[in-house]
C-alpha cells in the first residue's frame, strides 16, 4: 500500500509530516506537542519551588511562585518578557531602596556615616569602587 501524499499550495507533493519527522530524527529530538512544550518548564519551576521551600529560601519560593501562577494562567508570553527586560532594574531599586531606609527614617546620622566612609574599611571600598577606565 502506497503513503497517502499531500497536495501543497506551491504544488509539490510530500508525504504526510515525513518532512517534519525527518527534521526532528535528524536533529535528535522527538515530536513534541504543544501541551508538552508548555508543562516541562512549569515542571521545572516547580521542581524549584519545591526546593526552595524545602530549603527555607523565600525569596527564592516567592519568585517561583509567581512564576508558575503566570504560567498556569496563561499570561506568561505577556509578563515574562516585561519581568526579563526590566526585572533585574527594578530589583536593584528595590534592594538599593531598602538600604537605603534607615537614612530615610533619620536613625543614621551624618556623624556615623563621617565614621564609616572615614574607615579603613569605608576608603578600601570607596578606591576600589572607582571606575578605572582605560582610554
Amino acid at each position: 500500500m502506497a503513503p497517502e501524499r499531500a497536495e501543497f499550495p506551491n504544488g509539490s507533493e510530500e508525504k504526510e509530516g515525513l518532512t517534519a519527522a525527518k527534521e526532528a530524527g535528524a536533529k535528535g529530538r522527538q515530536l513534541r506537542t504543544w501541551e508538552e512544550e508548555k508543562m516541562e518548564p512549569a515542571l521545572i519551576i516547580l521542581a524549584i519551588l519545591v526546593v526552595a521551600v524545602l530549603g527555607r529560601a523565600n525569596s527564592v519560593a516567592l519568585a517561583a511562585s509567581l512564576l508558575l501562577v503566570l504560567k498556569l494562567l496563561q499570561v506568561d508570553q505577556y509578563a515574562l518578557p516585561l519581568i526579563e527586560k526590566g526585572g533585574t532594574f527594578w530589583g536593584l531599586v528595590l534592594l538599593i531602596a531598602a538600604i537605603l531606609v534607615p537614612l530615610a527614617r533619620g536613625t543614621v546620622t551624618l556623624r556615623d556615616l563621617g565614621h564609616v566612609f572615614l574607615s579603613w574599611v569605608g576608603l578600601v571600598a570607596f578606591v576600589l569602587s572607582l571606575d578605572r577606565k582605560s582610554t
